[in-house]
């Protein structure tokens, strides 16, 4: 599993107060947008790699907070190489693989905002 991601979201980086929810001053519509891509070996198909990009915007929430507001266009998108045949269940095989993805995609906005000289 990877991610990559271009991090220029309206809400700030998620910090450790979960009783504090930053009110951010009035943007412009659209103005803002993460963009990650989520890559696995792992055979999918077109609902497959669906699933996979839904799970994985849960890593852009784990980071960035708010997210998804009128003032963003984030967007995940998921990739698949079709190299491993997917064990059986097949469910259980995209669970696991899409709560992989949303910590990868967590870790690579940290990483994203820790190169960009913001607070990880």
């Amino acid at each position: 599993m990877g991610a990559l991601v271009a991090v220029n979201s309206y809400g700030p980086p998620m910090d450790d107060q979960f009783d504090r929810i930053p009110l951010p001053k009035e943007g412009l519509v659209g103005a803002n947008t993460t963009i990650a891509a989520i890559a696995t070996d792992l055979a999918l198909d077109k609902a497959g790699c669906k699933r996979l990009a839904i799970m994985a915007q849960d890593g852009l929430a784990r980071s960035l907070r708010p997210i998804h507001t009128p003032y963003d266009g984030d967007t995940v998108f998921a990739l698949s190489t079709g190299a491993i045949s997917p064990p059986e269940p097949f469910s259980r095989s995209l669970l696991v693989a899409g709560a992989m993805a949303a910590d990868a995609l967590a870790r690579a906005v940290g990483k994203a905002l820790a190169a960009a000289g913001r607070a990880e």
